[in-house]
């Protein structure tokens, strides 16, 4: 198996609407700051929101022969009640990571190591649950330590701020706040959970 510095696979997990592929696609096009060759494999059900959904992302050193993965390094669960679906999608060593908001079913797991991040719950002390994904994905950033938290905001600068569309778009410095303020919080949680 090559080394994380060669190649490094990531199964996000959720339901449609919960920001899996959004996710997915931070990632690789993050990842494209360290690896040469990156890719992101969505699928989902024809329900969309409220389906099961995941986004794989290989980033590799190497050119990828196919999106296919059937075990990740890293699984990071959007929506706790996927635990069941996706648990044994991860390497034994991998990491994963998942929503731990009102969490019923524990990751039963010993050969992984897991956070449980209570991501909605700080979503909401912040303003709104809809950047719980950035929480969950600084987490999975400090946990993991395979991209540097500047590689994810330089991203994020790009999705919400000018650079995209060469406006200043209504709203948009406030969305790019948040979300750089929520993946933050998900590092400096990941530090005291880790």
């Amino acid at each position: 198996m090559p080394s994380a510095n060669e190649r490094h696979t990531v199964i996000a997990a959720g339901i449609g609407g919960s920001a899996v592929v959004s996710v997915g696609t931070l990632i690789a096009r993050a990842g494209l700051r360290k690896y040469e060759y990156a890719t992101r494999f969505p699928n989902f059900s024809a329900f969309m929101r409220g389906g099961p959904c995941e986004c794989t992302v290989i980033l590799s050193r190497t050119p990828i022969l196919s999106p296919l993965v059937a075990r990740g390094d890293v699984l990071l669960i959007l929506n706790n009640s996927q635990i069941p679906f996706f648990e044994e999608r991860v390497r034994p060593g991998g990491v994963i990571i998942l929503e731990g908001t009102g969490l019923k079913t524990k990751v039963g797991r010993k050969d992984v190591r897991s956070f449980e991040i209570p991501a909605i719950e700080i979503a909401a002390s912040m303003g709104g649950t809809l950047v719980s994904n950035m929480i969950l994905l600084g987490a999975y950033v400090q946990a993991t330590n395979i991209l540097s938290p500047e590689f994810i905001e330089r991203e994020l600068e790009v999705r919400f701020g000018i650079v995209e569309t060469g406006v200043r778009a209504l709203g948009k410095e406030t969305l790019l706040a948040q979300n750089v303020e929520a993946f933050r919080r998900g590092l400096e949680l990941t530090k005291t959970v880790g």
